[in-house]
């Protein structure tokens, strides 16, 4: 192999370990949100709406599926997630359901993910406790 061929396979191999060290940076392990404190008093319809109502802020599309369970869809660009809200009078959980394009593969996900529904569930927090507020 000529010195020139060294090089190039060199350098070859050089992009690709970087390309490969690239993408694996982007990537942590997938944050479910358990059990979650609501604070004492509400009802499970105000629990339902402080979730909507967070999800809304921060521009999820909110579906609930039936009693004690919400789906959550948010969009950004050509990046997708879906997550599974369940929710009772004394806790609530956020569970990763999809995504497209988020780089996910077994319990790994683009970190976008994780800060998206960090946000969502200290949102939730927020509402809730503002609805607790209000009626105390």
């Amino acid at each position: 192999m000529s010195a020139l061929h060294k090089r190039i396979l060199s350098l070859f191999i050089i992009l690709a370990g970087t390309i490969f060290m690239t993408a694996c940076s982007r990537l942590a392990p997938i944050n479910n949100i358990q059990n979650q404190p609501v604070p004492n008093g509400l009802t499970q319809s105000e629990v339902k709406d402080s979730i909507l109502a967070a999800g809304k802020y921060r521009e999820f599309s909110m579906s609930p599926v039936s009693d004690g369970v919400i789906d959550g869809t948010y969009t950004s660009g050509k990046h997708m997630i879906k997550v599974e809200i369940d929710y009772s009078i004394s806790s609530y959980s956020i569970h990763y359901k999809s995504s497209h394009n988020m780089l996910a593969e077994g319990d790994m996900i683009h970190y976008n993910y994780n800060r998206w529904v960090n946000n969502l569930n200290a949102d939730i927090q927020r509402e809730l406790s503002k609805t607790a507020f209000k009626k105390s």
